[in-house]
């Protein structure tokens, strides 16, 4: 039940993301491609706090960025959207726990993610 009160608001506030190699959709507002980047970086940076083994995945994060055509103007705005999300994940983990919290952002941003497949990786033990 947890694990769906996650997906389900994950997916209520994030756009369905398509992969990082294909185009931005022409339709989307650019608030809405700033709105999920700034999701994805504020449940990125807390599961690689609390979920443990994980990392983010800079190379998939730039992807994400490049699709969703975030501009250095958008900054401002990423860094309101990621603390606003910041707030909810919070939220979330309180409500459901680190664990559940942890399967819920693996099963979407994991290594076989279902929106954002291998945002979140296994540490590599050789590498801090």
């Amino acid at each position: 039940m947890h694990f769906a009160v996650v997906v389900l608001s994950l997916l209520f506030f994030v756009p369905v993301y398509s992969g990082p190699f294909r185009p931005a959709d022409p339709g989307a507002a650019h608030s809405d491609e700033v709105e999920f980047y700034a999701s994805v970086i504020a449940a990125a940076a807390r599961a690689e706090k609390i979920c443990e083994g994980y990392r983010t995945n800079t190379t998939v994060l730039a992807g994400v960025r490049a699709k969703m055509a975030i501009r250095v103007e958008d900054r401002p705005e990423v860094s309101r959207q990621a603390q606003r999300f910041e707030r909810k994940v919070s939220a979330q983990i309180e409500q459901i726990g680190v664990t559940s919290w942890c399967g819920a952002i693996l099963s979407i941003f994991g290594p076989n993610g279902s929106i954002v497949p291998g945002l979140l990786e296994l540490r590599d033990r050789r590498r801090p």
